[in-house]
Formats: C-alpha cells, structure tokens, sequence
C-alpha cells in the first residue's frame, strides 16, 4: 500500500525553497516513523511524498502528527495507462459499492498522457457501470467516491482523504519562546 502525502504552503515558494521544505518533510517523515519503530520506504516529487507501508493505521497516526502534512490518501498504485488503471478502479469499486448505491470518480492528471481527465472519468465510470449494473452514477452527492489521480507515468486510485496537521515542516522555521500560564496559552503557543 502506498499513502499519498499532500504538503500545501510548500507549493507558495521559488523551486530552492520548495525542494528544502520538501526534503526536511521528508526527513520529519522518516525520523518519526524510525522513531515509532515502522518500517517505511518514502519518495518525493514536486507535488506529493509516497509513503510505502503494511500497517495503514499505525502509518496514518504517525503522519497525523507530523506538520507540513495537508492531507494523506491510502492508495493502490498502477501504471498510466487505461488498462491497468480500469482494472484497479473495478477491484476499488468491487469492494466499496453495493447494490442501489451511487459512485463518482473524481480523476486528476498531472502531465502529458494520450488521454484527458474527462476521458478517464467516462472509460473507467463506463467500466464501473458494466461490472456493476445495479449502481448508478451521482456527480453532486455520491454515496461513494473513487480518487483516480495520474501523475507522469504513475496511477493511484484511493477513496479517502484523511486531514493532516498542515502548515509548514517543522524546523524548517525559526525557533520561538513562549511564556504559558494556563491551558489556553499553551494551545495558543502551539498555534
């Protein structure tokens, strides 16, 4: 299982300073997961942190703590192509749909590919559809939502969005003195 990491603030900077807060979200990332005793394999592009895991869970409270994490996505990769990713969507959709129930896809693309994010929204919501006739489709209010993000020559298809602490990386910052006297400033000082 590979999570997707989402960092926000990060995407505001010039590329250097970009590629720093990145590298030390990463570092965070690993220290913490070290630190928890979790074995993790991560990368990094411009845009997102891939966490490879086995315990989802245990993963998800970890990077629940680590700032400069926006959101985290439990995802089944595959390659960019049509093919493989229909048939992740179907094993997705295989396992989150039940009859009467109504689905969206919600596809995103970053880079060059043979096809549009329109054009994935209607091959994999028709395969969808053929493999499961007692579906239907709902773009507003869908019982279920299945992500299809592609990105260069990767595809990952998750269902949930899990929020994360955002803000930037820590350490990446200044260090700060606070003087607390009761709960509310200690929440204030953390703030």
């Amino acid at each position: 299982m590979v999570l997707l990491v989402r960092f926000g603030e990060l995407a505001l900077k010039s590329r250097f300073v970009r590629r720093q807060l990145r590298d030390r979200l990463v570092a965070n990332i690993q220290d913490l997961f070290a630190a928890e005793g979790v074995e993790c394999i991560t990368e990094a592009d411009e845009a997102r942190v891939y966490i490879h895991v086995d315990d989802v869970a245990n993963a998800h409270s970890i990077l629940g703590r680590v700032f400069g994490v926006v959101s985290i996505s439990p995802a089944t990769e595959a390659h960019a192509d049509l093919d493989s990713l229909r048939k992740v969507v179907l094993a997705e959709a295989s396992r989150a749909l039940s009859p009467g129930q109504s689905f969206a896809l919600r596809p995103r693309r970053v880079g060059t590919h043979p096809f549009t994010s329109q054009d994935l929204a209607r091959e994999l919501g028709e395969a969808v559809r053929q493999a499961h006739p007692d579906v239907r489709v709902n773009l507003t209010q869908p019982d279920v939502e299945i992500h299809v993000e592609v990105r260069r020559n990767r595809g990952f298809v998750f269902q949930e969005i899990w929020p994360g602490p955002g803000g930037l990386p820590l350490g990446s910052q200044g260090r700060a003195l606070a003087v607390v006297q009761d709960e509310a400033g200690m929440v204030a000082a953390w703030m």
